[in-house]
């Protein structure tokens, strides 16, 4: 929705680790500040993926925000992308959350995270 930017980092696996475009990326969403940071992602032992993200307001306002983590294959197509829903994240003034998402099947190879506002 408009009123600000959002954020947006994408990642890879590659070489049995994950290869993050950026792994701390801040935004601003009407006049507040945010940030994404500590990005780290993981392998479980059947395959599957899962990326954590810490989430912050740096600003003096609560914030309403919404994010989602979309996993794709080698081939850049989705993956069972209507499973992956925007999820409703509220911060007040000066407080972080950590998000988890885990991928859905192990052949997927990248990841987005996206935030923006709610």
């Amino acid at each position: 929705k408009g009123g600000g930017d959002g954020v947006e980092i994408k990642a890879a696996f590659e070489n049995g680790s994950f290869s993050f475009d950026d792994p701390d990326r801040y935004g601003v969403i009407r006049g507040y500040p945010f940030g994404v940071r500590d990005v780290r992602g993981r392998t479980l032992g059947n395959g599957i993926k899962q990326v954590q993200a810490v989430i912050s307001n740096n600003g003096t306002r609560s914030l309403k925000l919404n994010y989602r983590v979309q996993w794709f294959d080698e081939s850049g197509f989705a993956s069972e992308s209507d499973k992956y829903p925007w999820t409703l994240l509220f911060l007040g003034p000066g407080e972080t959350k950590p998000i988890l998402s885990a991928s859905r099947s192990g052949r997927v190879q990248k990841l987005t995270i996206q935030v923006r506002e709610e």
